[in-house]
């Protein structure tokens, strides 16, 4: 997983395409995120970095709540370049709260999948069968009253409940 904070589209390209290339040698690829709050803001941005590095092993990764947040549809998912095994899931209210930014949102204030209001499970159908998900849900109330146990535990709960309720096999 990558970040982008270079607001320099051509260097930040040749800078995923050098790590790309270091990743690649050990058998890995570079999943980029785009969070709203970072210099590769939407979907379509951190594709054009991907075309831009020219590197075979940069796929974007899809977080549920940046997804939403940058205005995507469902329906965007079917575009190039994106990462169809792994996708970090979580949800959030319809709107952030007034008094949080996107990135205090992002780092703390996150859902399980199925607690809040996105269409995190319209989302599903545009993986493979096979996708790993990754609840990522930082939730400072739930880390000052849960340990990490318990945390585990109510975050399996609640995204084995969300892919029953949504239609898909859990395993």
């Amino acid at each position: 997983m990558v970040n982008v904070d270079d607001g320099d589209a051509a260097r930040a390209a040749d800078s995923i395409s050098v790590l790309a290339e270091r990743a690649q040698a050990h058998g890995l690829v570079l999943g980029l995120e785009f969070m709203v709050y970072t210099a590769a803001r939407s979907l379509q941005a951190a594709q054009q970095l991907v075309v831009a590095s020219g590197h075979g092993a940069v796929r974007v990764v899809v977080d549920a709540l940046h997804f939403f947040r940058a205005g995507h549809a469902p329906a965007d998912m079917d575009g190039a370049h994106v990462e169809r095994h792994f996708m970090q899931i979580n949800d959030a209210p319809a709107q952030r709260h007034p008094g949080l930014s996107a990135a205090e949102e992002g780092r703390a204030h996150r859902l399980f999948p199925g607690e809040g209001e996105l269409p995190v499970g319209e989302l599903l159908p545009y993986l493979a069968p096979d996708a790993v998900l990754s609840v990522e849900a930082p939730s400072a109330i739930r880390i000052a009253t849960l340990d990490a146990p318990a945390r585990a535990a109510v975050a399996f709960r609640a995204t084995a409940d969300f892919l029953q309720r949504s239609g898909h096999a859990f395993s």
